[in-house]
């Protein structure tokens, strides 16, 4: 009997949560196979999966077997915490199809660097600014009974925070107000910026906000214009159902 060795992988994290999309994003944008265990953050499943109680977590099972499956099989289990931990893991055991750029690709000679800022910015300041300033806010007060007329007033005053955030997340983009490539930073592929910042505004497009906090703005219109592109990749519609994009908690 010959040997084998297969890796199955594990998403631990509820469809809901945007960076567990990024992670499910990248894993299909590569065609990694794997199973999603819809948990919830906090839950006991989560507190089992990562030692903070959040996700994603991505279950690593590396086997060694017979062809056959019957003997001398053995597991070893790998939990790896943490967004950009697992996205480092993927990219390297599955590098291609990539979801980084060439700095001169666009012939800006921007540094690939300026992506991970990128990134870095969209965790740091637009997940809090989208997420906890307008959109569960809005969850909340839909689920205590307010209407939704009711609600826009109440989240105005956080408006001008997604308003400074586009305008200053903008200059570290390539292009310009009329002209810009069709996804974030190249016009051939999505990035991981992409991939980042998608399932976040994916969740406030739905929403009243959409209009006074994207459209509306002076940038609206390439925000609105990546949006179709990135709706035309298979791995986004694959991950849509369970998501608020999909109305998941609005209707």
């Amino acid at each position: 009997m010959s040997s084998r060795e297969t890796t199955r992988y594990t998403l631990v994290g509820t469809p809901f949560s945007t960076f567990t999309r990024t992670i499910a994003l990248t894993l299909l944008y590569k065609s990694l196979d794997f199973t999603q265990i819809k948990v919830y953050p906090h839950s006991e499943e989560a507190k089992t999966a990562h030692p903070f109680g959040i996700i994603p977590t991505l279950i690593i099972e590396e086997s060694k077997g017979v062809d056959d499956g019957k003997e001398g099989y053995e597991d070893n289990s790998v939990k790896l915490c943490e967004t950009q931990a697992i996205i480092r893991y993927i990219d390297r055991i599955k590098p291609n199809p990539t979801l980084h750029y060439d700095e001169f690709s666009l012939g800006k000679g921007i540094l690939e660097e300026k992506m991970w800022e990128y990134v870095s910015f969209v965790s740091s300041y637009g997940f809090p600014t989208i997420e906890h300033g307008l959109v569960k806010p809005r969850l909340k007060h839909l689920e205590s009974g307010l209407a939704s007329d009711a609600i826009t007033p109440l989240l105005a005053h956080n408006i001008p925070q997604l308003h400074t955030f586009l305008s200053i997340t903008e200059t570290v983009l390539p292009g310009s107000r009329s002209s810009y490539p069709k996804f974030m930073f190249t016009d051939t592929h999505p990035t991981y910026a992409d991939f980042y910042l998608f399932p976040i505004l994916a969740d406030l497009r739905p929403l009243p906000e959409w209009i006074s906090g994207v459209l509306e703005h002076e940038y609206g219109q390439r925000m609105n214009d990546w949006m179709d592109s990135m709706d035309g990749l298979d791995c986004v519609n694959r991950t849509k159902e369970g998501t608020l994009s999909a109305g998941v908690g609005i209707s």
